[in-house]
């Protein structure tokens, strides 16, 4: 509705002067505030202010992401003590891509996620239901393995692992791995995780294959703890493989044929044109942790004695990484455990020159499940970061 000033003959609406400019004024207008009053709508307005979300960010490969979880009991309470186990991973199926993520425990019911972006758009928080107060101390405890040579954190793109650090991890077919083992000796220990790694090199390496402990009228086939040799005689490459000593699960083996490793380490000469490849872990979480102390003490004397007498020698250390667990298997073995014995080993070997493979962190990162044995796909990308250390790329001058 419109108001405007009519004329009139009253003496009090006489005209006196000209008429201000007119305004059209509505429902809606009203007159500029006063200070105080402009104040206090700053004031009134900032009570109901609603906050607008956050602009896209833009990441890239490195950038680091951050999630709460709050932890809740079985009746849906929060938790206000720590010590669950928890993994998380970021992840993309679409793009082959995946990056292993921090834990960090506020020993509060709550705990940080932290992840370096590698492309993925998921993230996925695992818990496993394992809770127990004895992770707290761990939780306390440092796991950097400072002077070792640890490969820096990485991640999947496109089914294939990378480093963080940008160094690149060199792809290996048929050629390259002949052309690579070309002239060494590749000796393995460990339990069938190790296993895996001969077998997957033992394919492309044309020569014969033995069993050195089977004889021509004995009863019973070994076919888990070896000894296993792989040998290519026109490149010089001999590929070998044995079980480590008790405590060890298989249901079949010779007492003969079991051996510590820390003893078979210190019958090899060692060199530039040796590697060593040890993994340690799956038969040893149903026992008292000092048990796996002490073997891995003992192995650890034995390869500084080795690197002391055989210069150049390349050792290589593989973690523990995530397994299946179904209601038998739960009675003697978890995730849990295999983390207890991971960092013992990671802290055991600070300061030895040994290459570190992190199973654990490349099996988490993976899409695929969490088995003991990790798909060839996962044994790959293994192999192409040993290889990688082995036959490093040529620098271009």
């Amino acid at each position: 509705m419109l108001f405007q000033p009519q004329n009139s003959s009253h003496p009090a609406l006489a005209q006196k002067g000209p008429l201000p400019p007119y305004k059209n004024h509505t429902i809606c207008s009203h007159l500029e505030p006063t200070p105080d009053e402009a104040l206090e709508d700053r004031a009134l307005l900032d009570a109901i202010v609603w906050p607008k979300p956050p602009a896209p960010t833009e990441l890239h490969v490195g950038d680091q992401l951050e999630a709460l979880v709050q932890m809740q009991d079985f009746q849906g309470r929060p938790k206000h003590y720590g010590g669950d186990f928890l993994v998380a991973r970021l992840h993309s199926p679409e793009l082959g891509a995946g990056v292993a993520g921090t834990v960090v425990d506020h020993l509060n019911g709550s705990y940080s996620v932290v992840i370096h972006a590698s492309g993925p758009d998921r993230i996925d928080v695992l818990p496993k239901k394992i809770g127990t107060q004895s992770l707290l101390q761990l939780e306390n405890r440092s796991i950097e393995p400072g002077p070792v040579k640890y490969n820096p954190a990485g991640y999947y793109y496109k089914g294939s692992w990378r480093l963080f650090d940008g160094t690149p991890v060199r792809q290996f077919d048929a050629k390259s791995i002949t052309q690579c083992l070309t002239g060494k000796v590749m000796n393995m220990y460990g339990d069938s995780t190790m296993r895996q790694w001969f077998e997957y090199l033992r394919a492309f390496v044309p020569g014969e294959h033995r069993h050195p402990s089977l004889c021509a009228n004995d009863s019973v086939t070994i076919t888990h703890v070896g000894p296993f040799m792989a040998v290519d005689c026109k490149h010089n490459i001999l590929l070998k493989y044995h079980c480590h000593g008790p405590p060890i699960g298989f249901s079949t083996d010779r007492a003969s044929e079991l051996r510590y490793v820390a003893n078979e380490l210190d019958r090899l000469p060692g060199g530039p044109n040796t590697v060593v490849a040890l993994s340690l872990w799956a038969h040893f979480s149903p026992f008292p942790v000092e048990v796996y102390i002490r073997r891995m003490r003992n192995i650890r004397r034995a390869l500084e004695r080795l690197l002391a007498r055989g210069p150049g020698t390349l050792a290589v250390i593989r973690s523990a990484n995530l397994r299946a667990l179904d209601k038998e298997r739960s009675l003697n073995h978890s995730d849990w455990f295999s983390l207890q014995l991971d960092r013992i080993l990671r802290n055991m070997f600070m300061g030895l020159a040994v290459v570190f493979v992190d199973a654990w962190e490349m099996t988490l990162a993976h899409h695929s499940p969490h088995n003991i044995h990790p798909p060839p796909d996962i044994i790959k990308n293994m192999i192409s970061l040993i290889l990688t250390k082995v036959c490093p790329a040529k620098k271009k001058s």
